[in-house]
C-alpha cells in the first residue's frame, strides 16, 4: 500500500510540474528582405523551460518539426530559403523533463 501511494504522490507531483509550464508567448515573424526569410521571435517566461521546438505550416493545417533548439535562453530563429509569394504558418513549444507546453498562436508570415 505504501508503494502504491508513493508512486501515484510521484505522478501527481509530475503532473503538476507538467501543468505549470506554460507555451512561448509573444511569438512573431518579421520578414527581412530579399531573401526569403523570416525571424521568428518569442518570449519565454517560465524558468522551467529547457528548449523549444518550431513547427512549419504551408497550409496552416500540416505542421513540420523545423528546429528543436536545446537553449532556454535563445529566442529567436530565422527560417530562410523560402519561396517566394508563400505563406508559411508557425507555432513553437516549449519543453522541459516533464514534457512539452501546450501550442504558442500560430503567426503567419507571407514571402514577396
Amino acid at each position: 500500500m505504501k508503494k502504491l501511494l508513493l508512486i501515484l504522490t510521484i505522478l501527481l507531483f509530475a503532473n503538476s510540474i507538467f501543468a505549470l509550464l506554460s507555451n512561448p508567448s509573444n511569438i512573431a515573424s518579421i520578414s527581412t528582405g530579399p531573401h526569403y526569410s523570416f525571424i521568428l521571435n518569442w518570449v519565454n517566461s517560465d524558468p522551467t523551460v529547457t528548449g523549444f521546438i518550431l513547427y512549419r505550416s504551408n497550409d496552416n493545417t500540416n505542421f513540420n518539426q523545423i528546429v528543436n533548439i536545446s537553449d532556454a535562453s535563445v529566442t529567436n530563429f530565422v527560417d530562410s530559403g523560402l519561396l517566394g509569394k508563400n505563406h508559411f504558418y508557425y507555432y513553437i513549444i516549449a519543453y522541459n523533463i516533464y514534457g512539452n507546453s501546450p501550442n504558442s498562436s500560430v503567426v503567419v508570415g507571407i514571402t514577396p
